[in-house]
Protein backbone atom coordinates (compact mmCIF):
# COMPACT_ATOMS: atom_id res chain seq x y z
CA UNK A 1 0.00 0.00 0.00
CA UNK A 2 1.67 3.16 -1.26
CA UNK A 3 -0.48 5.58 0.74
CA UNK A 4 -0.43 4.42 4.33
CA UNK A 5 -1.64 7.63 5.95
CA UNK A 6 -2.55 11.25 5.45
CA UNK A 7 1.08 12.35 5.47
CA UNK A 8 1.96 10.03 2.59
CA UNK A 9 -0.77 11.62 0.45
CA UNK A 10 0.34 15.11 1.40
CA UNK A 11 3.96 14.25 0.48
CA UNK A 12 2.85 12.71 -2.82
CA UNK A 13 1.03 15.91 -3.79
CA UNK A 14 4.00 18.07 -2.88
CA UNK A 15 6.61 15.89 -4.61
CA UNK A 16 4.59 15.71 -7.84
CA UNK A 17 3.28 19.31 -7.83
CA UNK A 18 -0.29 17.98 -7.77
CA UNK A 19 -3.22 19.98 -6.41
CA UNK A 20 -5.98 17.37 -6.40
CA UNK A 21 -7.53 14.74 -8.65
CA UNK A 22 -9.55 16.00 -11.61
CA UNK A 23 -13.31 16.34 -11.01
CA UNK A 24 -14.48 12.89 -12.12
CA UNK A 25 -11.86 11.11 -10.02
CA UNK A 26 -12.36 13.44 -7.05
CA UNK A 27 -16.10 12.76 -7.07
CA UNK A 28 -15.43 9.01 -7.06
CA UNK A 29 -13.08 9.48 -4.10
CA UNK A 30 -15.75 11.48 -2.28
CA UNK A 31 -18.24 8.63 -2.83
CA UNK A 32 -15.64 6.13 -1.62
CA UNK A 33 -15.07 8.06 1.62
CA UNK A 34 -18.85 8.21 2.19
CA UNK A 35 -18.79 10.73 5.03
CA UNK A 36 -21.58 13.31 4.85
CA UNK A 37 -19.82 15.51 7.41
CA UNK A 38 -16.99 16.48 5.06
CA UNK A 39 -17.30 19.29 2.55
CA UNK A 40 -18.18 18.52 -1.03
CA UNK A 41 -15.39 18.25 -3.59
CA UNK A 42 -14.73 21.55 -5.33
CA UNK A 43 -15.98 20.34 -8.69
CA UNK A 44 -18.66 21.43 -11.17
CA UNK A 45 -19.12 25.20 -10.91
CA UNK A 46 -16.84 25.37 -7.85
CA UNK A 47 -13.95 24.10 -9.99
CA UNK A 48 -13.76 27.38 -11.88
CA UNK A 49 -14.44 29.66 -8.91
CA UNK A 50 -11.90 28.34 -6.40
CA UNK A 51 -8.14 28.64 -6.25
CA UNK A 52 -5.77 25.71 -6.55
CA UNK A 53 -4.90 26.25 -2.91
CA UNK A 54 -8.57 25.94 -1.90
CA UNK A 55 -8.87 22.74 -3.95
CA UNK A 56 -5.75 21.28 -2.35
CA UNK A 57 -6.94 22.12 1.16
CA UNK A 58 -10.36 20.52 0.53
CA UNK A 59 -8.83 17.41 -1.03
CA UNK A 60 -6.46 17.04 1.92
CA UNK A 61 -9.45 17.35 4.27
CA UNK A 62 -10.97 14.39 2.43
CA UNK A 63 -7.71 12.45 2.74
CA UNK A 64 -7.56 13.24 6.45
CA UNK A 65 -11.08 11.90 7.00
CA UNK A 66 -10.27 8.77 5.02
CA UNK A 67 -7.12 8.20 7.07
CA UNK A 68 -9.15 7.95 10.28
CA UNK A 69 -10.61 4.61 9.20
CA UNK A 70 -8.26 1.79 8.24
CA UNK A 71 -10.55 0.21 5.62
CA UNK A 72 -11.41 3.53 4.01
CA UNK A 73 -7.72 4.41 3.87
CA UNK A 74 -7.00 1.10 2.11
CA UNK A 75 -9.71 1.82 -0.47
CA UNK A 76 -8.41 5.35 -1.00
CA UNK A 77 -4.84 4.11 -1.35
CA UNK A 78 -5.85 1.56 -3.97
CA UNK A 79 -7.83 4.17 -5.88
CA UNK A 80 -5.02 6.73 -5.83
CA UNK A 81 -2.42 4.17 -6.85
CA UNK A 82 -4.41 3.45 -10.00
CA UNK A 83 -4.61 7.08 -11.13
CA UNK A 84 -2.38 8.27 -13.96
CA UNK A 85 -0.59 11.61 -13.98
CA UNK A 86 -3.27 12.85 -16.39
CA UNK A 87 -5.89 12.35 -13.67
CA UNK A 88 -4.41 15.09 -11.50
CA UNK A 89 -4.59 18.86 -11.55
CA UNK A 90 -1.05 20.22 -11.47
CA UNK A 91 0.10 23.38 -9.76
CA UNK A 92 0.75 26.29 -12.09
Amino acid sequence: MKFKNYESIESFLRENCFVCPLPIEWNEIYQLIDNPQIGLPLILSAWHHTSNNDKKIRFLEHALHASRDKETMKKLSTYLENLNNENWLREN
